[in-house]
């Protein structure tokens, strides 16, 4: 089945309240781990850049903050984008988000943090998938910006259930993240100022359900199987590819799960294999 029959089954793009839905499931599953954590483990460092749990929760409320902002005041957001790049030329993300919020109690954050997704959400439902919104890159249509704050959520929610060392019940909703991580592959490779090939690979996983996705035209010479997991992992970065199930045929398809990167910023590289 190809990718856009795959891509129509599973999201119906005019169903904005399936798909907020799904960014909502994602937001409270974390949310309710979170819930039952000591203020002692909120401070548990994760194996992200050394960031502790209480960062990661810190800098998730600071971009869903950004997002109302975004839907709701247009020109005051993109005044504030110019003096956050200017910030982030010498601050760090954790830095730019405890001086936009203040630090607070765990809980205090958590409660906080639900109050703005479940704003944001009510927001988003009320736009049409293709509308833009502007952001801090390209201006992003509505459906791209949600499946890139449940990519966010879900990653930085990797990060910190490794910490507690939870593992998660996988959901049809990494097909958001898949998405994402077929759609920057160009991304991925111009990041690092390598040429980007000129034949994407087949990409063929199996999703938690049992489906079959797939992405890209069928090819033996560069294939990439395996659970839908995995792949999502990988090209969030958190975990090396040696470190999943996936199985990489040619060296396009190598180079690709070498430097995956589904998410905006500065290019930046998987953890070592066996690390995480």
């Amino acid at each position: 089945m190809s990718y856009a029959a795959q891509q129509i089954k599973y999201i119906n793009l005019h169903d904005m309240k399936k798909i907020c839905q799904d960014l909502l499931a994602e937001y409270e599953e974390l949310a309710a781990v979170l819930s039952t954590l000591t203020e002692q483990q909120w401070q548990q460092k994760s194996p992200f850049k050394n960031w502790s749990i209480y960062d990661h929760v810190e800098h998730l409320h600071f971009f869903d903050l950004q997002g109302l902002s975004a839907l709701q005041q247009p020109q005051a957001f993109e005044q504030y984008v110019e003096q956050f790049k200017q910030k982030a030329k010498t601050q760090s993300f954790v830095e730019i988000a405890r001086e936009h919020i203040g630090l607070q109690p765990p809980l205090q954050l958590l409660t906080k943090w639900s109050t703005t997704y479940l704003e944001l959400i009510q927001c988003l439902q009320d736009d049409s998938a293709e509308q833009k919104l502007p952001w801090f890159g390209p201006p992003m249509s509505t459906l791209s910006f949600i499946a890139a704050r449940l990519m966010e959520t879900w990653a930085h929610g990797q990060s910190i259930l490794d910490t507690l060392k939870i593992t998660r019940t996988s959901t049809q909703r990494l097909y958001y993240i898949a998405e994402l991580g077929i759609k920057t592959f160009r991304w991925s490779f111009q990041g690092k100022n390598i040429p980007v090939p000129e034949v994407k690979p087949f990409v063929e996983l199996t999703s938690p359900s049992g489906e079959i996705w797939q992405w890209n035209d069928p090819q033996s010479a560069n294939k990439i199987n395996g659970s839908a997991l995995g792949f999502c992992q990988v090209v969030t970065q958190t975990r090396n590819a040696a470190d999943t199930d996936l199985i990489i045929q040619g060296s396009c398809a190598q180079q690709w799960l070498d430097i995956a990167q589904c998410f905006a910023g500065k290019p930046s590289n998987p953890p070592a294999a066996g690390v995480r």
